[in-house]
């Protein structure tokens, strides 16, 4: 495979792009087979740079993190990531729902994320497949979740933890 043009200097090993870590003139690549994501930047005046930012962690205040803990665990169905107590009275809590590359934080003892009324974050969205499915399953493990609503080509059921904190699930007609 061969790259010409601006692209940021590449770490391969074996057939896999592993590192990408500046941009530079490339002429010519030649050991990459296979490469999975390679981000190329071209203008008229050469290379430019993209800036990614990724959500990847949201905190949600809660009273009792053990009681939220299983609300979401054993209930909700995400993955307990970590639960961690550090010391002076800090826990981490993170939680991933399923096939997100987003997780929540609950936990003590870090300050603003944590210190914040339990029950204040509003609206965050699960984005699914099958809001059908997800609501039963949901309903099935004692999730008290609303009826399926249709606003014409997207499909929300809310529900709410323990705290008051609440979510939604949404189905868009067109899924990505």
């Amino acid at each position: 495979m061969l790259f010409y043009g601006y692209v940021r200097s590449l770490t391969v090993v074996g057939a896999r792009v592993t590192r990408v870590t500046r941009v530079t003139r490339v002429t010519r690549v030649t050991r990459v087979t296979r490469v999975t994501r390679v981000d190329l930047w071209m203008s008229r005046q050469g290379a430019t740079r993209r800036m990614d930012m990724k959500l990847e962690l949201v905190p949600v205040p809660v009273a009792d993190v053990d009681r939220a803990k299983a609300f979401y665990v054993e209930q909700v169905g995400f993955h307990l990531d970590h639960d961690v107590q550090p010391g002076n009275g800090m826990r981490v809590i993170q939680l991933t729902p399923p096939g997100s590359a987003c997780s929540i934080l609950i936990g003590t003892g870090m300050g603003e994320m944590t210190d914040r009324q339990p029950g204040s974050v509003k609206g965050l969205h699960l984005v699914v497949a099958n809001i059908r499915t997800v609501r039963a399953a949901l309903a099935g493990r004692g999730v008290p979740v609303s009826d399926v609503d249709d606003l014409g080509g997207i499909k929300y059921a809310h529900f709410s933890d323990p705290d008051g904190n609440t979510w939604s699930l949404q189905e868009l007609s067109t899924q990505r």
